[in-house]
C-alpha cells in the first residue's frame, strides 16, 4: 500500500503532523523504550488494501483490516490488572510507566489513589467505544490524568508531550488508530472545540 494513499485519509494529517512538530518545544527526553519486532512487513500487512482507495473508502477498508487483525480485546475493568503487563517498566522495577509523564506507578490497583486508566481518546468524547483496546487505554498518574481531563490535544488545550516529547507522537498515533478501529469516532481539526466543548465522538486539534 502506497504511503500517499494513507495520507489521503487525512484532512487530519495536519493533526498528526502538528503534534509531532510540537516536539521543538523543549520537553524532557528521559524516556527509554524497548524495541518490538514486527511479525509482518508493512507491505504484507496492507497487501489486501488497494492502492487506488482514498478518503472514506480507504477508511472503511482499514477498519475492516483492523477488525480482522485485532485478535482480542480486554475490558476497561481489566485494565486495572493488565496494565502491569502492557505498560511494565522496561527497566524491571515492577512498576508501570505512566502515560504522558513517565512517572512510575502501581502496579497494584489502588482505586485511583495514585494512578488511573487514562482514555487517550477521552471517554466523554466517545473513548468508551474503544476502551477495551490496550493501545488506547493507558495508565497515568492520578494528577496527570486529572490535569488532562477531557481536553483535546494542542498548544491551546493539552500538550501530550509537555513532560516527554515522545508522547506527542504516541498520542497522535493512538488517536488515529482509534478512528480506524471504530468508525463512530471522528477526527476533526477545529481547535476552538477543545477548551471545554467535548463534541460527541470527536477528537483532534
Amino acid at each position: 500500500m502506497k504511503k500517499s494513499h494513507l495520507v489521503s485519509l487525512l484532512p487530519l494529517a495536519t493533526f498528526v503532523l502538528s503534534l509531532s512538530a510540537l516536539s521543538v518545544f523543549g520537553a524532557k527526553e528521559n524516556v527509554k523504550f524497548t524495541a518490538v519486532s514486527a511479525t509482518e512487513s508493512v507491505q504484507e500487512y496492507y497487501s489486501t488494501i488497494s492502492d487506488s482507495l482514498e478518503g472514506n473508502d480507504l477508511l472503511r477498508e482499514l477498519n475492516a483490516l483492523n477488525s480482522l487483525k485485532r485478535k482480542s480485546l480486554t475490558t476497561y475493568a481489566d485494565m486495572r490488572y493488565k496494565a502491569k503487563i502492557f505498560d511494565a517498566d522496561p527497566d524491571g522495577s515492577g512498576k508501570i510507566v505512566g502515560f504522558y509523564d513517565n512517572v512510575l506507578v502501581g502496579p497494584n490497583w489502588d482505586s485511583g489513589a495514585t494512578w488511573n486508566r487514562e482514555h487517550v481518546w477521552p471517554n466523554v468524547r466517545g473513548g468508551s467505544l474503544v476502551e477495551g483496546d490496550a493501545h488506547m487505554t493507558r495508565p497515568a498518574s492520578t494528577k496527570t490524568n486529572s490535569d488532562r481531563g477531557s481536553k483535546g490535544y494542542g498548544m491551546s488545550s493539552y500538550d501530550p508531550g509537555q513532560f516527554v516529547a515522545y508522547y506527542r507522537g504516541a498520542a497522535s498515533r493512538i488517536i488515529f488508530y482509534a478512528a480506524i478501529a471504530d468508525l463512530n469516532l471522528k477526527l476533526v481539526d477545529d481547535p476552538l472545540n477543545y477548551n471545554g466543548g467535548n463534541p460527541k465522538n470527536s477528537m483532534g486539534s
